[in-house]
Parts: C-alpha cells; sequence; structure tokens
C-alpha cells in the first residue's frame, strides 16, 4: 500500500462561542488562479508565464450538479524543470519517483481547494490514490473543521474522502497537550468549537481566569476583548500555544486573509512571551501523521502550496517535500528561503497527467 499526506491551512466559517459545541458549517474547498507574472527576485531568469491558458473544467457535486473549478495557470515540463533547477530529465525521474511514493502528506487549502471551490485534477488525483492503494492523509493547519466537517464539506464539491483521512491541527494541539498534562488541565481558548471540543476530549476544561495555556487557533470571530485577554492571561504566566503559525491563507481568486499566525503575533509581542505551535512546519505535527500512516520517510512525501510550513516541514522531517503552485507560493516567492522543495509542481493535477511539454 501507499501513502500521502496533504496539508491545509482552510478556514470555516466562525461561529462566535468556543464552548458552542453544535457541528461548525463546512466552508472549505478554495482554489486560486496563480499569478502570471514572474518576480524579479528570482536568482535567475525565469521563464515567463506559459502561452497556455489557466486550466479550468467543471466537476460534478454529490448531487449531480456541476461544480466549478478554481482555474490555475499551467507551466510546461521545461518551466517546472526550470523552477525546480532541474533538468528536464531529472525532473521527469523526481515526478516518477514521487508518484511511486507508498505514503502521501496532504495539504488542504491551496492545494485542495480555494475557499468553496476545487482546484482541477483533485477529484482525479484522489481517485489515483484509492484506486492504487497509496496510504494517505490530509494533514491541515486548519484548527477550525472536525474531520467529519471535512469529509461533509469534500462530498458536497463531488469528492467521498472517509473520515480517517483527516488530520488537523486542533488535534496535534491536544494531543500535544495531553502528553504535557496527562492527568488534564485548563485552557483559554479563542478558536472554533472543534479546538474546544477537541480539548475537552483530551482531558481540558475551559478557564477565562487562570488558565496554564492560552490556546489561539483559527475563527472568524477574533476582537480586541479576546485578544486582550489572552494577552494578560499570558503576561500572568500562563503558556501561549499556537495550532499553527499560518499568517495568511489563499482565498477564491488569489485573495488572501489573515491566519492563526498573525493574531498569535500579537500577543507575543504585547507581552515578549513566544508561542509554541503544534501544526506545520512543526516536526511533532509530522512525527503524528507519519505515525498514523505507518511508512518510513524514504517511502513518504508531502505535498503543499507554503513554503514556510509544508515545505519546511518536509525538510526537517526529512521527507520529500513537493511544492504546488496553485495555492500561496509562485514564481515570486519561490526562491526566499534557504531550502529548497524536491520538486515544483503547477498542482495535484501534475500527478495523474503529464505537464505539457510545450
Amino acid at each position: 500500500m501507499y501513502s500521502f499526506f496533504c496539508s491545509s491551512t482552510c478556514h470555516s466559517v466562525g461561529i462566535q462561542t468556543a464552548r458552542n459545541f453544535s457541528a461548525v458549517p463546512p466552508s472549505l474547498l478554495s482554489l486560486r488562479i496563480q499569478s502570471s507574472s514572474a518576480s524579479s527576485s528570482a536568482p535567475s531568469a525565469l521563464p515567463s508565464c506559459p502561452s497556455q491558458p489557466p486550466h479550468s473544467t467543471t466537476s460534478m457535486t454529490a448531487d449531480n450538479t456541476p461544480q466549478s473549478l478554481d482555474p490555475i495557470q499551467m507551466l510546461s515540463l521545461k518551466e517546472l524543470a526550470r523552477l525546480s533547477e532541474l533538468s528536464p530529465e531529472e525532473f521527469e525521474a523526481r515526478l516518477e519517483s514521487i508518484r511511486n511514493k507508498k505514503g502521501f502528506i496532504c495539504d488542504m487549502d491551496g492545494v485542495i481547494y480555494h475557499g468553496k471551490k476545487l482546484l482541477p485534477g483533485v477529484k482525479e488525483f484522489i481517485d489515483w490514490l484509492q484506486k492504487n492503494d497509496k496510504k494517505f492523509l490530509f494533514l491541515t493547519n486548519n484548527s477550525a473543521p472536525t474531520p467529519a466537517e471535512l469529509n461533509r464539506k469534500l462530498q458536497k464539491l463531488g469528492v467521498n474522502v472517509p473520515e480517517k483521512h483527516f488530520y488537523t491541527s486542533a488535534i496535534a494541539t491536544a494531543k500535544f497537550l495531553q502528553s504535557q498534562k496527562p492527568r488534564g488541565g485548563s485552557c483559554y481558548v479563542i478558536g472554533e468549537p472543534a479546538l474546544t471540543y477537541t480539548l475537552y476530549e483530551h482531558g481540558f476544561i475551559m478557564n477565562d481566569t487562570d488558565p496554564q495555556y492560552v490556546v489561539i487557533g483559527e475563527t472568524t470571530s477574533y476582537n480586541f476583548d479576546k485578544i486582550n485577554t489572552a494577552t494578560n492571561l499570558v503576561h500572568r504566566g500562563a503558556k501561549l500555544i499556537g495550532t499553527n503559525p499560518d499568517v495568511n491563507g489563499p482565498l477564491e481568486g488569489g485573495a488572501i486573509e489573515p491566519g492563526c499566525g498573525a493574531f498569535v503575533a500579537a500577543v507575543e509581542m504585547a507581552t515578549g512571551k513566544k508561542a509554541f505551535f503544534c501544526g506545520k512546519p512543526s516536526s511533532l505535527m509530522m512525527s503524528y501523521a507519519q505515525s498514523i500512516l505507518g511508512t518510513t520517510k524514504e517511502e513518504t512525501c508531502i505535498i503543499g502550496d507554503r513554503m514556510d510550513t509544508d515545505i519546511l516541514a518536509g525538510t526537517w522531517a526529512n521527507i520529500d517535500p513537493v511544492v504546488v503552485l496553485s495555492g500561496i507560493t509562485n514564481e515570486g516567492n519561490l526562491y526566499n528561503e534557504a531550502y529548497r522543495p524536491y520538486i515544483v509542481l503547477n498542482g495535484v493535477i501534475d500527478f495523474v497527467s503529464e505537464p505539457s511539454q510545450a
């Protein structure tokens, strides 16, 4: 059997109180248009965007109605090889090597969808994973949805993935805190009901007076009062925990929205205390994911759209990192870091169809 890890920074609809355990309406799958302009910050002259138009098509939802896909710019094999700093022959060899992996860890937002739209090739990619008995896990930095909600969201977009294939930063955070306080503890939480409920399941109660931890995750209900409370609790000694360090996430049409890391940074700056992050690029979350898949590092790859989380996570975990240009990373910021991806692809569509030779 084969296994892949997929990560994500998807954002769900906000619920105003973290103590409300009602199901959060799914609001994941979103897609992004890749910028067609090459940045001058790249270390060497890069090819301009290909003459091919953005790849866009339609898919069918669970009720057999057409589902539009968010288009992405498609680069040719030669252009992808150039971005990967490989010869075309080396690029093809690496692509084949990745396809032959047994385990896949895959991000979600920017890889599988943008907002409420699937990205091109996603349905075919998931069919390919399942038909070839690959082991795979969708590993998302988003703490807002539960695995059940992620399952329902993909179903609405015409893709069926069992709940066991989803792992969120909320689960990783609760698992980490449980390892620190096996007998349970107390938290002040800024986040969605899924995060609060997951912490309850792992033995933690909510406390806004003298908690042991302040835990910040994704939510659309951030406000001054909550950040002020968190700041003063950390100032008085509570440990600051971030579910993930993502400062933003992709939306439909190339837009972005602030992420968990941006709000954690406000508390860090105000208190002078550093947060501990449980999501990617933490090797902690990667270790949890790999133990679920049961594959070796050599048999596994991670697919993501962010250099600062997905690709760095793979680098730290010594797992081949694959960056896709369907999300945050583009030709302009690909070279900003000292570390490099194993290979650069247009999107997961390149797993099921060959990049153009043009």
